[in-house]
């Protein structure tokens, strides 16, 4: 095993620990999601720059090489994560309610449906391609 899948699976193991121990664990999650998604950006980019050809079964059952795809869904992906970041962080500023049920199920259904876009994005284009 590699350093790097060691290093993620320690830190998958520390989410899951801070998600059980941390009362803003959403807080604290959406900023992970934010530091993560970054880090995948910044080594698609890199990989693209250098002009090295690189695959990537991230989402769907098929095989893709990097592309301006990937870096169009991660740069969306980091938007949410931002928006969601700085909703949670503004419901637990002192004297807020926080999210409401109303908010929380509207918000569960629309993250639902943009994933499940997300992860069939690379056969959506496929299909509008081709």
């Amino acid at each position: 095993m590699d350093l790097v899948t060691s290093a993620a699976r320690v830190l998958i193991g520390l989410v899951f620990l801070a998600a059980v121990v941390d009362k803003a664990r959403d807080v604290r999650g959406f900023a992970l999601a934010v530091v993560l998604d970054a880090g995948f950006l910044a080594v698609i980019v890199r990989v693209l720059r250098s002009g090295t050809s690189a695959a990537c079964m991230c989402f769907g059952g098929t095989q893709r090489e990097f592309g301006i795809r990937h870096v169009a869904r991660d740069v969306l992906l980091g938007a949410v994560a931002l928006i969601g970041l700085a909703g949670t962080a503004g419901a637990h500023q002192e004297g807020g309610a926080g999210v409401s049920a109303p908010a929380w199920a509207l918000s569960a259904v629309t993250g639902v449906l943009g994933a499940g876009v997300l992860v069939l994005l690379d056969e959506i284009v496929d299909l509008y391609a081709g």
